[in-house]
């Protein structure tokens, strides 16, 4: 499925039912393709606004699929998306990808480097300065969206 389609589905998505029914539903897709999908989408506001690629990277998060990028390889690929700065959840899953070291250590490296676009370092600044933050805080924002501990199902 393209990134298109599938936002679509994503654009839907308002309940913890709809998010539960989709992230069953994905958990038996091929992780290489669920992972280009949701990374795709999750790292691009402009092409996917919100909620899509929030509803992407909290799937990211849930079914956890297997990065096939190395960690400075995912970082430059962030680059060419756009990045939303208070999107916590995609620096999350890569900390949980790669631990906090890794990320923090490749962000660095990439920002030394004196010919990235302005893009790729606003991508990098973002991930760096969320990286350093308690892992609890960086995923407390999927569980309070959909894994309330009310009944509430709005």
């Amino acid at each position: 499925m393209n990134p298109e389609a599938f936002s679509k589905k994503l654009a839907e998505i308002k309940t913890r039912k709809e998010f539960t029914d989709l992230h069953l539903m994905l958990q038996h897709w091929s992780k290489p393709e669920l992972f280009s999908l949701l990374f795709t989408i999750a790292s691009d506001y402009k092409a996917y606004p919100w909620p899509v690629y929030s509803v992407a990277a909290d799937l990211l998060v849930a079914l956890e699929p297997s990065c096939p990028f190395t960690c400075r390889e995912a970082l430059l690929q962030l680059g060419h998306g756009y990045l939303e700065a208070s999107l916590q959840r995609l620096p999350f899953y890569l900390v949980a990808e790669f631990g906090r070291q890794q990320v923090t250590k490749e962000a660095e490296a990439l920002l030394a480097e004196p010919e990235l676009s302005e893009q790729t370092r606003e991508a990098l600044s973002t991930v760096r300065y969320w990286a350093r933050c308690p892992a609890s805080y960086l995923v407390g924002g999927y569980y309070q969206q959909w894994h309330k501990w009310d009944d509430r199902d709005a």
